[in-house]
């Protein structure tokens, strides 16, 4: 098969270019005629297409990335899976210092005072979890932007806050 520009194959399945590109990026949720139909395109086959497929039908199950069927320490650790493999990391807090920039009195306090927890050796746990997520920010030509445009409200004593 010869190369296809994005246009190209986009036109073979119906869609437009810049809507393929998104496909193609994950800034776009897929649909499994597409998915099917760009397969056909690309000559995918057999046993790799049906599995695919069968990715694409799990994607798309709502509810999928907002199971609370796990521990608190398999999301963690999922999550800091998907930010060690990640080109680009986007976090939004409205309110709170982002958890990657968080030092740890403020964690315990928030944990405290806005998660409510009392037990310790969980505060510790999310702690530490949290602070492990931070060497995602050590690595060589870890990009940071930083932008707020709210207003800090606090919780906690001074100190808390770093």
């Amino acid at each position: 098969m010869s190369k296809l520009t994005i246009a190209q194959a986009a036109m073979r399945i119906g869609v437009t270019a810049s809507k393929l590109s998104r496909m193609e990026t994950g800034k776009h949720p897929q649909k499994c005629d597409e998915v099917a139909g760009l397969l056909g395109v690309y000559g995918v086959t057999g046993e790799d297409r049906r599995h695919v497929l069968e990715l694409t039908q799990i994607a798309n199950r709502p509810g999928l990335w907002r199971s609370n069927t796990f521990s608190y320490a398999q999301r963690v650790a999922t999550l800091k899976l998907l930010e060690s493999q990640a080109i680009r990391l986007i976090n939004f807090e409205s309110e709170l210092i982002p958890g990657l920039l968080q030092t740890v009195p403020y964690i315990q306090a928030l944990m405290r005072h806005v998660g409510r927890l009392d037990d310790e050796d969980e505060i510790g746990e999310r702690v530490a979890s949290r602070v492990h997520r931070q060497a995602i920010l050590r690595k060589p030509g870890a990009p940071i932007a930083l932008e707020s445009k709210g207003r800090f409200t606090g919780f906690g004593s001074p100190t808390d806050l770093g």
